[in-house]
């Protein structure tokens, strides 16, 4: 069976008609995602404040202060960008399963979320300590 996206999203819009438990799963989900992105804001705002305020100033200050800026932002928006990635799964997942002719429920909705994040999840733990052991190590060493 050919299955286009276009043809996913219209048959998880169609069949969001059908289960309105989805619809509290989806609001549910957005503050959760909402409380992330604030938990995200608030608690890494004194950090960041804090390291602009740790800034030397001179030649480069602006520009420091720059990518001090960019990468807590960026960081922001990556944390935003993978939960909405996250919700796109979930509701592909459902899709895929009613365009197949099979029962989707929202545990459908779920397991897409997490079969999506738990690969993330999983890649960033190893990617994590194939970058950082070694640059520890490093650093103990030149210590």
């Amino acid at each position: 069976m050919d299955l286009s996206l276009k043809e996913i999203y219209l048959s998880s819009l169609k069949a969001l008609v059908k289960n309105p438990l989805i619809y509290l799963l989806l609001i549910a989900w957005g503050l959760v995602q909402g409380l992330i992105i604030a938990f995200v804001l608030i608690v890494g705002a004194p950090f960041w404040i804090g390291a602009l305020l740790s800034v030397e100033s001179g030649e480069s200050t602006a520009s420091t202060a720059f990518f001090i800026t960019l990468t807590y932002f960026g960081f922001v928006i990556f944390m935003y960008a993978l939960l909405s990635a996250a919700t796109r799964a979930g509701v592909l997942a459902f899709g895929a399963k009613i365009r197949c002719d099979e029962k989707a429920t929202t545990l459908t909705f779920v397991d897409g979320i997490f079969r999506f994040t738990w690969r993330l999840f999983i890649g960033g733990i190893v990617v994590g300590m194939l970058t950082w052991i070694p640059i520890l190590a490093f650093a103990v060493f030149i210590r």
